[in-house]
């Protein structure tokens, strides 16, 4: 019979069978020898182990051994952690989905992307188990691929009308400076006309009117 296993050994080996990382602490406590051991050996063989030093790394592995408690514990799965349905699945045609145009369209592009990237995914998974894809299977693809091509033209629509936006609003802003630019040349011949050349004020405003006589530019 061979030696019982001490306590120690005993904790690494269920640690690692609860779930917990497997460092090379862990794993060496398991087998009875030195961490630098373990280190040693994954060095000179090149073992693909997990680096748990990094955040995301832990992180991931945390996730992972929820999933597998929930599983195990029975809950259902979520959707993309579930397998493909052996029944083909249907899609309402695409007059349903007609789009508002006053919706924002690149969110909905991101969405139906999104829906036609799951859903070919479940049509590749499922050729590739050897199930044959079925004739209406194909005809909720190619109505997905004709509504992405719908929002894409709206959104294409949207893109110019913004862009039409912007060019109007840039010759307001012309139109504004060119404003400001005459009423600051007035002036400033009023200026001149009376402080440098003498001439009358009632001379200088029958020639160059004073623009503060009149409506203010919008903006001044």
């Amino acid at each position: 019979m061979p030696d019982a296993l001490p306590d120690e050994r005993w904790a690494g080996i269920r640690a690692l069978c609860e779930g917990q990382p497997p460092t090379h602490e862990r794993v060496a406590m398991a087998c009875g020898v030195g961490p630098k051991s373990i280190a040693k050996r994954a060095g000179q063989e090149g073992w693909k182990t997990l680096d748990f030093r990094f955040k995301r790394v832990r992180g991931a592995w945390n996730q992972a051994m929820e999933l597998a408690a929930r599983a195990g514990a029975g809950e259902e799965l979520d959707r993309e952690m579930e397998p493909i349905p052996d029944e083909p699945f249907e899609m309402a045609p695409a007059e349903v989905f007609d789009p508002d145009e006053e919706d924002d369209p690149e969110g909905r592009i991101e969405r139906i992307g999104a829906m036609l990237s799951f859903r070919a995914e479940a049509m590749l998974k499922s050729a590739v188990a050897g199930r044959p894809l079925e004739a209406r299977q194909v005809a909720a693809l190619s109505a997905m691929v004709q509504l992405s091509d719908r929002l894409a033209a709206i959104a294409r629509e949207h893109a110019q009308k913004r862009q039409v936006r912007s060019d109007e609003e840039l010759a307001e802003a012309f139109r504004l400076i060119d404003e400001r630019i005459i009423y600051m040349a007035r002036c400033e011949a009023r200026r001149l006309l009376t402080d440098v050349f003498g001439i009358a004020q009632a001379e200088v405003d029958a020639k160059v009117p004073d623009p503060d006589a009149e409506p203010e530019p919008e903006g001044r």
